[in-house]
């Protein structure tokens, strides 16, 4: 097939398509787009807005807040911990990665990742 060809036969393509779509149409699919995405852009500024500082907020599964280490070794209080389904609150005392023994922290990542240290940080298989 000749470049002439396939140009002609790219713009009958092109013409069946504009013959079918019409200007109104695409105008008015876009504009309801739009309008979903400003719907959906200030229902978040909305529920953003209504939410309580991150300091004010207990830290749940979903929502964590980071908490600042201490450089002389002492020890820190418990932290409470909100959970999701209505569980009591949990306390937990965070401790350094060092202060870990080295099987525990070999186990965790035999069971949760086996690939822990062949990815980057997100392993789509």
């Amino acid at each position: 097939m000749t470049r002439q060809a396939m140009v002609l036969r790219c713009r009958e393509a092109l013409a069946s398509i504009r013959a079918r779509v019409s200007r109104r149409l695409v105008f008015r699919v876009t504009l309801a787009l739009a309008a979903l995405g400003f719907i959906a852009i200030a229902t978040e500024a909305v529920v953003r807005g209504r939410l309580r500082t991150p300091e004010e907020r207990v830290p749940t599964a979903l929502y964590t807040r980071p908490s600042p280490w201490r450089g002389d070794g002492e020890r820190r209080p418990a932290i409470a911990i909100g959970t999701l389904d209505g569980a009591p609150m949990e306390a937990r005392v965070p401790v350094r990665l060092g202060d870990l023994p080295d099987p525990l922290i070999q186990a965790v990542l035999a069971v949760e990742d086996q690939r822990f240290y062949e990815h980057h940080g997100l392993d789509i298989r």
